[in-house]
Formats: C-alpha cells, structure tokens, sequence
C-alpha cells in the first residue's frame, strides 16, 4: 500500500478496471477503478476527457487538441470539450 498526497498528481488516466497515477516524476499503476479514483479528487482536478483528469496548477501549455503539463507529457482534449476546459482553468472556482 502506498499513500500518495494529491497534490503529487499531476494528471490520471483510466486504465481497464485500473488507473495510470501521473505523478511529477513516475507514473504508478493503481489497482482502483476510475470511478472510485474520481470520487477522491478535489477541485483542484479538472476532467478533460472521458478517461483523462488534469490538476490545474501542472497545466503549463493549451494546445489545439490536448494540454502539456509541467512533465512535458500532452493529455488528449477532444476538440468539442476545449472550451469548457480552457473556461474552468482560467477562471477559479
């Protein structure tokens, strides 16, 4: 069992009936299902798409279709969610 603080996620990915944790330097394959995963965030994450959800404060680049993060790796954004997405990083909530 390993504890990990939110605050060291910088994006999450669903993964069959597991989630892929992003974390600043190492990615970790937890055995928890997305839905559990997404119940634990706060509103420091944003859900980008269906199987992709984001920390705000690691978004360092809006692209055309995805977001760069501090670690250099792109998250996918489907094009119809783009707006919403930029909308709910510029504004505070």
């Amino acid at each position: 069992i390993r504890i990990i603080s939110l605050s060291a996620v910088e994006y999450a990915k669903a993964l069959g009936h597991d989630t892929m944790i992003y974390l600043h330097d190492e990615a970790i394959q937890a055995k928890i299902s997305w839905k559990t995963f997404l119940a634990l965030l706060d509103n420091r994450f944003i859900k980008v798409h269906r199987s992709y959800v984001v920390q705000r404060e690691c978004v360092k680049l809006i692209g055309k279709n995805y977001l760069e993060m501090h670690s250099g790796d792109q998250v996918p954004v489907p094009v119809k969610n783009m707006r919403t997405v930029i909308n709910a990083l510029t504004h505070k909530k």
